[in-house]
């Protein structure tokens, strides 16, 4: 019997060892699991900043870009603007070459119309001459 009564002494001072290492197993992974918990808060805390901060340096990109879009618009406008004036430019010297051509041609359409007379005058003049010589001779 009393090796009986030490077996059940064994047993259960196995047992309690057992209960006390469970309950002691419990305790540590229930810290274990606190612990987790609070670095997956820390996470979650610092992917919440670091997706802030993309989201703000997305939009301070997007504003650059939009600025650059309309300086890029303005020089656009102004760069057409010049072409433009050029275009004009060149139309207004066109049609002042065009004008002074066309005043050209008419004086000298004019001047040669006076040539003609003068020398159908003087072709008259000769043709009368050589008659008069020719019906003075008969």
């Amino acid at each position: 019997m009393k090796k009986m009564l030490m077996m059940v002494a064994l047993i259960l001072g196995v047992s309690a060892m057992a209960e006390d290492a469970a309950t002691g197993a419990m305790a540590t992974m229930k810290k274990e699991a606190k612990k987790v918990e609070e670095k997956m808060v820390d996470v979650k805390e610092d992917v919440k900043k670091e997706a802030e901060k993309a989201g703000e340096k997305l939009e301070a990109a997007k504003d650059k870009v939009e600025e650059k879009m309309a300086d890029t618009k303005k020089d656009v406008k102004a760069e057409t603007k010049k072409a433009e004036e050029k275009v004009e430019a060149v139309k207004d010297d066109t049609q002042k070459s065009a004008d002074t051509v066309k005043k050209d041609v008419k004086k000298a359409g004019k001047k040669a119309k006076k040539v003609v007379k003068k020398v159908e005058t003087k072709v008259e003049e000769k043709a009368e001459v050589v008659t008069d010589k020719v019906e003075t001779k008969n």
